[in-house]
């Protein structure tokens, strides 16, 4: 039995696979070089002269993508805690934000105790 949550998930990689696959595509009819990681890839061939597979790239696209996503999160949680820890630290950072952010209506949504 599926569950809500379970088709929402597929619903959701199945979205992502389409961006990233229409990136790929666009990229491989570009055929130029970006100087970017994708480019990089490819243009990579394995030991027998070949080039990744449009599954292959996807795999190495979607593993970068959310390895970089959990990176920024725990390291987004860790400067939270520590902040929370130095409460001189923070208030310096909420003037900065609040000087830097002032009238953009940013500063609003941003709430650091």
């Amino acid at each position: 039995m599926r569950l809500p949550g379970d088709r929402r998930f597929a619903a959701a990689v199945r979205r992502l696979d389409r961006f990233i696959y229409d990136l790929i595509a666009a990229r491989r009819a570009e055929c130029r070089e970006r100087g970017d990681l994708l480019s990089v890839l490819i243009q990579a061939r394995d030991e027998n002269g070949m080039p990744m597979s449009d599954r292959q790239l996807r795999d190495e696209i979607m593993t970068l993508f959310l390895a970089g996503h959990e990176t920024t999160a725990n390291a987004l949680s860790w400067t939270c805690f520590l902040l929370a820890q130095h409460g001189e630290a923070e208030e310096k950072l909420s003037t900065e934000l609040e000087r830097e952010l002032a009238g953009d209506g940013r500063m609003s949504a941003i709430s650091l105790s």
